[in-house]
């Protein structure tokens, strides 16, 4: 039902650019942070977070549309990877290890 709404374009679309203006705004105002390598691995986690985004979007044409092949044990394992980015993202920050 989320997904059949307006909704899912101003929360899912409309974080995922306003997450990424924030990230630019930061950066800008702080560029010495791109000197430490913990950010590197996390705006490369970010990255893949964003395509994992925009390929939740495909899957959700695909599932409206009846013509996904993709079981349910795909998609409760493809769930996790925000949770595993979460994880590497905050032990970055937390750790700093390089």
């Amino acid at each position: 039902i989320f997904g059949n709404s307006l909704d899912w374009n101003i929360f899912g679309l409309g974080a995922l650019i306003g997450t990424f203006l924030t990230g630019i705004l930061i950066i800008v105002a702080m560029p010495e942070l791109l000197r430490s390598g913990y950010v590197h691995v996390k705006l490369t986690v970010v990255v893949i977070l964003a395509a994992f985004h925009l390929d939740l979007g495909r899957y959700m044409v695909q599932l409206r549309e009846k013509r996904c092949n993709k079981s349910g044990m795909f998609f409760r394992a493809y769930n996790e990877v925000p949770t595993i980015a979460m994880v590497i993202i905050i032990w970055m920050m937390v750790y700093k290890p390089f």
